[in-house]
């Protein structure tokens, strides 16, 4: 975070007079056209940015508190303080940044997962097409096969896909 005391000089309990007699002060100097050095048109647009954030009173209380937030160092547990001050402690094989890092590993579906879910999947339909064929059958026991197979066919498929978007979405 930029620390536009710092930019323009000045302290944080300066008046807002001696913030722009510092800030026409710099401005005089490093304007463009006075101040032909390649850095110029940079230093002049951060210092005209300080100003604008510390002339405006709420603007400037914003900034502090934000200034003030991220000068703070982050709260740890005992327990936290004690684990990361250990002597033998690693970070990167820590058992939880090991499992971020193999969460963030993309999986990219290959040609061969491609034509395993698409044999896989003809297979379902093939079962529950000749579920329905015994479906329409005159005789009892034929149709109560056919069920079993149907219903065992529609849960097969809702399987397949289900795994199948877990692991693309992965």
């Amino acid at each position: 975070m930029k620390d536009y005391y710092k930019i323009l000089g000045v302290e944080k309990s300066d008046p807002d007079n001696a913030i722009k007699k510092r800030y026409r002060k710099l401005a005089k100097s490093l304007h463009p056209d006075i101040n032909r050095s390649p850095d110029s048109d940079r230093l002049f647009a951060l210092i005209n940015e300080a100003y604008a954030t510390l002339s405006d009173p709420d603007e400037r209380k914003k900034y502090d508190l934000r200034l003030q937030r991220f000068s703070q160092p982050p709260m740890q547990t005992d327990y936290a303080r004690q684990y990361h001050q250990r002597k033998n402690y690693n970070r990167r094989s820590d058992s939880y940044y090991r499992f971020i890092r193999f969460v963030k590993k993309e999986k990219k579906v290959t040609l061969l997962d491609k034509i395993l879910f698409t044999t896989v999947l003809f297979i379902g339909v093939l079962l529950v097409t000749f579920s329905v064929v015994d479906l329409l059958s005159d005789q009892w026991d034929v149709m109560i096969r056919g069920l079993s197979g149907l219903l065992a066919g529609i849960a097969f498929l809702l399987i397949l896909i289900y795994g199948w978007m877990l692991y693309v979405r992965r």
